[in-house]
C-alpha cells in the first residue's frame, strides 16, 4: 500500500508503485463471465454515450437498458446536508447494472449489482503528476465496470497515492481530495445520502429531448 507519511529526502525518491499497479489491474479487471459481459456491453453502447455530463450517464443507462435487457438503476450520491462540508461530501451519480448468474474462478456466482463508472480514471487526474503516479492512472479503465467493493479498493489505493503525491509535491491536499472524501462519492457516510431511479425500457433516441436534456429517471418506490 502507498506509504504517504514519507518525508525528506525518502519522499523526493521515485516511489516503487509496482504493488500497487498490480493490485488495480487484478480490482479492475473482470472476474466473471458476467461481468465481462457487462464490461463488452458498456464499451458498445459508449458511442452513443459521449462526454463525461449526467446526460450521457443517462444515455448509457438507456442503451444497456434497451440493447442489452439489463435492469439498470441511476444512483446519486447526494453530498453534504450542511453546506460547510460540500468538500468533504461528494456528489456523484453512476449506473448499478443487475447481473444474471454467470460463473467465476471461484464457480457460480448468483444474480449481483456491478458498478458502471463512466471516466473514472479521470477523477484521479492531477495537473502535476510524477511518472510513478502516471503508472497508477495507466492501470485504471476509463470507465469501470465491477462490483463495488473492486471500484472501492481502486479508489482508496489512488486516494492514497494523491496524498503522497500532493506531499511529493510540496503542496496542500485538498479536502476534497482526502480518502473520505473521495471514497463518499460512492458510499456515503449517512444510510439516506443517495438517490436510486430505475432507468426505463426505452432506447437513448427515445429518452433526449429536441434540447438533449434527458427525462429525468423513474423513482424506485
Amino acid at each position: 500500500m502507498v506509504h504517504a507519511t514519507m518525508t525528506g529526502a525518502a519522499a523526493q525518491a521515485e516511489y516503487d508503485a509496482s504493488a500497487e499497479v498490480e493490485a488495480l489491474g487484478a480490482a479492475c479487471k473482470p472476474a466473471s463471465g458476467a461481468q465481462a459481459q457487462l464490461t463488452g456491453a458498456v464499451a458498445t453502447c459508449r458511442t452513443a454515450a459521449r462526454g463525461s455530463d449526467a446526460a450521457a450517464l443517462w444515455v448509457l443507462g438507456c442503451e444497456l437498458r434497451a440493447r442489452h435487457g439489463y435492469i439498470v438503476r441511476h444512483r446519486t450520491t447526494l453530498g453534504p446536508k450542511q453546506p460547510h462540508a460540500y468538500l468533504h461530501l461528494l456528489r456523484h451519480s453512476f449506473l448499478l447494472v443487475r447481473c444474471g448468474a454467470g460463473a467465476s474462478s471461484q464457480g457460480p456466482q448468483a444474480p449481483c449489482d456491478l458498478v458502471v463508472d463512466l471516466n473514472f480514471r479521470d477523477a484521479f487526474t492531477q495537473a502535476k503528476s510524477r511518472p510513478w503516479y502516471d503508472s497508477l492512472l495507466d492501470a485504471l479503465p476509463q470507465d469501470f465496470v465491477g462490483p463495488l467493493e473492486s471500484l472501492l479498493l481502486a479508489a482508496h489505493i489512488m486516494a492514497a497515492a494523491t496524498r503522497l503525491l500532493f506531499h511529493q509535491l510540496g503542496a496542500p491536499l485538498p479536502p476534497w481530495r482526502e480518502p473520505r472524501a473521495v471514497l463518499s462519492r460512492w458510499v456515503p457516510p449517512a444510510a439516506d445520502g443517495f438517490e436510486d431511479a430505475l432507468v426505463p425500457l426505452l432506447p437513448a433516441t427515445e429518452q433526449v429531448g429536441l434540447r438533449g436534456r434527458a427525462r429525468r429517471p423513474l423513482p424506485v418506490n
